[in-house]
Protein backbone atom coordinates (compact mmCIF):
# COMPACT_ATOMS: atom_id res chain seq x y z
CA UNK A 1 0.00 0.00 0.00
CA UNK A 2 1.29 3.43 -0.79
CA UNK A 3 2.39 5.71 1.60
CA UNK A 4 0.58 8.58 2.58
CA UNK A 5 2.49 11.93 2.13
CA UNK A 6 1.98 14.46 4.92
CA UNK A 7 0.66 18.49 3.05
CA UNK A 8 0.09 21.20 4.26
CA UNK A 9 -3.15 22.56 5.67
CA UNK A 10 -3.66 26.24 5.02
CA UNK A 11 -3.17 27.02 8.69
CA UNK A 12 0.14 25.79 8.51
CA UNK A 13 -0.72 22.54 10.19
CA UNK A 14 0.80 19.02 8.38
CA UNK A 15 -1.91 16.70 7.45
CA UNK A 16 -2.19 13.25 6.08
CA UNK A 17 -3.11 12.38 2.67
CA UNK A 18 -5.38 10.18 2.55
CA UNK A 19 -4.32 6.70 1.53
CA UNK A 20 -5.22 5.75 -2.07
CA UNK A 21 -5.83 1.68 -2.80
CA UNK A 22 -5.98 0.12 -6.27
CA UNK A 23 -10.50 0.70 -5.97
CA UNK A 24 -10.39 4.45 -4.92
CA UNK A 25 -8.18 4.85 -8.06
CA UNK A 26 -9.99 3.43 -10.08
CA UNK A 27 -12.76 5.02 -9.13
CA UNK A 28 -11.47 8.33 -9.70
CA UNK A 29 -9.82 7.36 -13.27
CA UNK A 30 -14.05 6.24 -13.91
CA UNK A 31 -15.65 9.32 -12.39
CA UNK A 32 -12.98 11.55 -14.35
CA UNK A 33 -13.81 9.35 -17.89
CA UNK A 34 -16.94 9.72 -17.44
CA UNK A 35 -16.96 13.60 -16.82
CA UNK A 36 -14.46 14.86 -19.49
CA UNK A 37 -15.04 12.28 -21.58
CA UNK A 38 -18.48 10.51 -22.07
CA UNK A 39 -20.85 13.37 -20.82
CA UNK A 40 -19.54 15.69 -22.18
CA UNK A 41 -19.56 13.58 -26.19
CA UNK A 42 -23.23 12.33 -24.99
CA UNK A 43 -24.54 16.06 -24.72
CA UNK A 44 -22.80 17.11 -28.07
CA UNK A 45 -24.44 13.90 -29.83
CA UNK A 46 -27.80 13.43 -27.41
CA UNK A 47 -29.74 15.56 -29.78
CA UNK A 48 -28.79 13.41 -32.91
CA UNK A 49 -29.11 10.11 -31.30
CA UNK A 50 -33.06 11.09 -29.80
CA UNK A 51 -33.79 12.00 -33.15
CA UNK A 52 -32.27 9.00 -34.81
CA UNK A 53 -33.99 7.01 -32.17
CA UNK A 54 -37.12 8.47 -32.47
CA UNK A 55 -37.53 8.34 -36.44
CA UNK A 56 -36.48 4.61 -36.25
CA UNK A 57 -39.23 3.86 -34.11
CA UNK A 58 -41.78 5.43 -36.07
CA UNK A 59 -39.90 3.28 -39.62
CA UNK A 60 -39.78 0.22 -37.28
CA UNK A 61 -43.20 0.73 -35.70
CA UNK A 62 -45.15 1.26 -39.77
CA UNK A 63 -42.99 -1.30 -40.94
CA UNK A 64 -44.39 -3.68 -37.70
CA UNK A 65 -48.07 -2.55 -38.00
CA UNK A 66 -48.24 -2.99 -41.89
CA UNK A 67 -46.65 -6.60 -41.41
CA UNK A 68 -49.02 -7.80 -38.08
CA UNK A 69 -50.82 -10.52 -39.47
CA UNK A 70 -53.83 -10.25 -37.18
CA UNK A 71 -54.54 -6.62 -38.62
CA UNK A 72 -55.10 -5.06 -42.21
CA UNK A 73 -53.26 -1.44 -41.93
CA UNK A 74 -52.57 0.38 -44.89
CA UNK A 75 -49.51 2.87 -44.55
CA UNK A 76 -51.26 5.56 -42.91
CA UNK A 77 -53.35 3.61 -40.65
CA UNK A 78 -49.20 1.74 -39.00
CA UNK A 79 -47.38 5.28 -39.53
CA UNK A 80 -50.33 6.18 -36.61
CA UNK A 81 -49.84 3.69 -34.59
CA UNK A 82 -46.41 4.31 -35.21
CA UNK A 83 -46.78 7.36 -33.38
CA UNK A 84 -48.63 6.09 -30.70
CA UNK A 85 -46.29 4.05 -29.48
CA UNK A 86 -44.49 6.75 -27.94
CA UNK A 87 -47.86 7.26 -25.80
CA UNK A 88 -47.61 3.73 -24.45
CA UNK A 89 -50.59 2.44 -27.13
CA UNK A 90 -48.69 -0.56 -28.50
CA UNK A 91 -51.17 -3.53 -27.56
CA UNK A 92 -51.47 -5.96 -30.12
CA UNK A 93 -52.63 -9.18 -30.38
CA UNK A 94 -49.90 -12.29 -30.96
CA UNK A 95 -47.83 -13.17 -33.20
CA UNK A 96 -46.03 -9.36 -33.12
CA UNK A 97 -42.85 -9.08 -35.84
CA UNK A 98 -39.71 -8.17 -34.59
CA UNK A 99 -39.55 -4.45 -35.84
CA UNK A 100 -42.70 -4.19 -33.86
CA UNK A 101 -41.31 -5.41 -30.86
CA UNK A 102 -38.20 -3.55 -31.07
CA UNK A 103 -40.12 -0.06 -31.57
CA UNK A 104 -42.43 -1.62 -28.79
CA UNK A 105 -39.49 -1.24 -26.56
CA UNK A 106 -37.76 1.62 -27.90
CA UNK A 107 -40.97 4.33 -28.00
CA UNK A 108 -41.78 3.93 -24.19
CA UNK A 109 -38.27 4.57 -23.09
CA UNK A 110 -37.48 7.49 -25.32
CA UNK A 111 -40.52 8.91 -23.98
CA UNK A 112 -39.51 8.37 -20.06
CA UNK A 113 -36.07 9.38 -20.91
CA UNK A 114 -37.96 12.93 -21.94
CA UNK A 115 -40.25 12.60 -19.30
CA UNK A 116 -37.19 12.69 -16.50
CA UNK A 117 -35.39 14.73 -18.94
CA UNK A 118 -37.72 17.54 -18.43
CA UNK A 119 -38.73 17.04 -14.89
CA UNK A 120 -34.79 17.79 -14.13
CA UNK A 121 -34.23 20.66 -15.93
CA UNK A 122 -37.47 21.95 -14.50
CA UNK A 123 -36.58 21.23 -10.75
CA UNK A 124 -32.94 22.99 -11.49
CA UNK A 125 -34.63 25.73 -12.88
CA UNK A 126 -37.07 26.26 -10.09
CA UNK A 127 -33.82 25.56 -7.47
CA UNK A 128 -32.13 27.92 -8.41
CA UNK A 129 -35.30 30.53 -8.54
CA UNK A 130 -35.80 29.78 -4.91
CA UNK A 131 -32.37 30.04 -3.80
CA UNK A 132 -32.46 33.44 -5.02
CA UNK A 133 -35.74 34.37 -3.37
CA UNK A 134 -33.87 32.30 -0.18
CA UNK A 135 -30.61 33.96 -0.29
CA UNK A 136 -30.59 37.40 -2.38
CA UNK A 137 -33.01 39.66 0.17
CA UNK A 138 -33.52 43.02 0.52
CA UNK A 139 -32.10 44.88 -2.49
CA UNK A 140 -33.06 46.47 -5.30
CA UNK A 141 -32.50 45.86 -9.01
CA UNK A 142 -32.16 48.59 -11.05
CA UNK A 143 -31.97 47.84 -14.68
CA UNK A 144 -30.35 50.93 -17.21
CA UNK A 145 -29.07 53.77 -15.73
CA UNK A 146 -30.79 56.13 -18.01
CA UNK A 147 -32.52 59.13 -16.32
CA UNK A 148 -35.32 56.79 -14.55
CA UNK A 149 -33.11 54.20 -13.39
CA UNK A 150 -30.90 56.59 -12.15
CA UNK A 151 -33.42 58.59 -10.30
CA UNK A 152 -35.01 55.36 -8.22
CA UNK A 153 -31.43 54.03 -7.51
CA UNK A 154 -30.78 57.53 -5.50
CA UNK A 155 -34.15 57.20 -4.34
CA UNK A 156 -33.35 54.51 -2.51
CA UNK A 157 -30.11 53.71 -1.87
CA UNK A 158 -30.42 54.99 1.46
CA UNK A 159 -32.79 52.57 2.08
CA UNK A 160 -31.38 49.52 0.49
CA UNK A 161 -28.49 48.00 -1.45
CA UNK A 162 -29.02 48.66 -4.98
CA UNK A 163 -27.50 46.72 -8.07
CA UNK A 164 -27.53 48.35 -11.00
CA UNK A 165 -27.27 46.35 -14.24
CA UNK A 166 -25.97 48.49 -17.43
CA UNK A 167 -24.98 47.13 -20.72
CA UNK A 168 -23.80 50.49 -21.88
CA UNK A 169 -19.97 50.77 -20.39
CA UNK A 170 -20.09 54.26 -21.47
CA UNK A 171 -23.20 55.55 -19.47
CA UNK A 172 -21.75 58.50 -17.77
CA UNK A 173 -24.10 57.93 -14.93
CA UNK A 174 -22.08 54.38 -14.30
CA UNK A 175 -19.27 56.58 -12.67
CA UNK A 176 -21.65 58.53 -10.01
CA UNK A 177 -24.56 55.49 -9.49
CA UNK A 178 -24.52 54.88 -5.63
CA UNK A 179 -21.46 53.15 -4.64
CA UNK A 180 -22.19 49.77 -2.10
CA UNK A 181 -22.27 50.57 1.84
CA UNK A 182 -20.42 48.36 4.47
CA UNK A 183 -22.74 45.43 5.49
CA UNK A 184 -23.26 44.90 8.59
CA UNK A 185 -20.70 42.75 9.27
CA UNK A 186 -18.47 45.49 7.79
CA UNK A 187 -17.51 43.93 4.57
CA UNK A 188 -18.05 45.97 1.84
CA UNK A 189 -20.56 44.21 -0.62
Amino acid sequence: MPQATPQAHASGARIAAPAEGPLVRHAHRLRNLWRWRVRTRWHEARPLVLLILGISVLVLGTIGFMRLPSENYDFFDSFYRAITLFAFGGAVTPPVPTTLQIARILAPILTGYAAVGTIFALTREQARVAGIKLFVRNHVIVARLGASGARLAYAVADKEPVVVIESDPTNERVATAPRPRPSRTGASG
